[in-house]
């Protein structure tokens, strides 16, 4: 019953690279395969994953005992002005790690908080209705590379974007003030590998993400990029309408 149900786990494992060799070489050495990586890394939300499927497979499986310990508090960032910190990204400085900040984002005051690591209020101010909030480092911006902080502003129903300042480690707006989403409520960024930056956000209950890739508007300024027809792409309206008036 173990080697059928890892097996199925193997399938499903996201960390197993080698499934199709191991399949090839037999159970024995799947089963090891799978064993080393649950050892290696305990992934537990992938093996959560996996038994799930399992279960609805009907199929019998026995883990061993997880001991999750207790998660202790270590520190709170506060300020007395706050409501409802729900999300939250990282700045590492550069050069001095013990330098980094904590960046939340308040839904329910409308403020954004940069703290330092003892967990003291560097900057704070007010944007309307700030949703989630994250951070890419290293962008190409006005001739050199900088740390970028955005999120979505439900209210303004646009993307922010500030630029961090590595010396007094504050967030300093440098979006055009044109990127607009309309309805909005969550948010991340993504960099891709050759270099370009991209932000996604949607409306609140709706199935629907929405691209946006950013760049530098050569005025010093982040600007949303505007949609343009692949090339090759045709208007099937347009032609249509010419086919139309060929047959008329």
């Amino acid at each position: 019953m173990c080697n059928y149900a890892y097996r199925f786990v193997s399938f499903f494992h996201p960390l197993n690279k080698k499934v199709g060799s191991d399949i090839e070489k037999g159970e024995n050495t799947m089963t090891f395969s799978l064993a080393a990586t649950m050892t290696k890394t305990c992934p537990r939300i992938h093996i959560l994953r996996s038994c799930i499927i399992l279960i609805s497979l009907g199929i019998s499986i026995s883990l061993p005992a997880f001991s999750w310990g207790q998660v202790v508090v270590t520190k709170t960032y506060s300020d007395q002005t706050d409501i409802d910190q729900d999300d939250m990204c990282i700045w590492v400085h550069p050069l001095d790690p013990t330098q980094s900040t904590i960046i939340g984002s308040d839904k329910g005051s409308g403020n954004i908080y940069v703290y330092d690591l003892d967990g003291t209020v560097i900057q704070k101010f007010s944007t309307g209705q700030p949703g989630n909030i994250d951070i890419r480092h290293d962008i190409q911006f006005n001739g050199e590379q900088v740390d970028l902080v955005a999120f979505n502003e439900r209210m303004q129903k646009k993307i922010l974007v500030y630029q961090v300042d590595p010396i007094s480690r504050e967030l300093i707006r440098i979006d055009d003030d044109n990127i607009q989403t309309g309805d909005n409520y969550g948010f991340t960024l993504y960099q891709h590998n050759d270099g370009r930056l991209f932000a996604y956000t949607g409306p609140q209950g709706r199935c629907l993400v929405s691209q946006y890739q950013l760049q530098d508007n050569q005025h010093n300024k982040i600007a949303r990029i505007p949609k343009t027809k692949p090339p090759g792409m045709v208007n099937i309206k347009k032609r249509k309408n010419q086919k139309n008036q060929y047959n008329s």
